[in-house]
């Protein structure tokens, strides 16, 4: 499968689980939104770094999760 196939399926498979992930995190719809749009994009600009040793929804929480901490960074300062 190319790039963007790949991606196209995880963004249809793992968006909604995402979403809620994020949402429980920051009770915020819309930066839960932003979050998950963030690391879609993230993914798309790593996609290479992506080797397979993980799943796919492993590697993609685990960019949702340092986003998420990233945000949290930001609001303390």
């Amino acid at each position: 499968m190319s790039k963007i196939q790949n991606l196209t399926q995880w963004v249809t498979e793992f968006t909604d689980e995402m979403f809620q992930w994020a949402y429980h995190k920051t009770s915020s719809e819309e930066m839960a939104r932003d979050l998950v749009q963030d690391t879609f994009l993230a993914a798309t600009e790593k996609y290479e770094n992506f080797l397979g040793k993980s799943t796919p929804k492993t590697w993609l929480f685990a960019i949702l999760n340092n986003k998420i901490v990233d945000h949290y960074r930001k609001k303390i300062k």
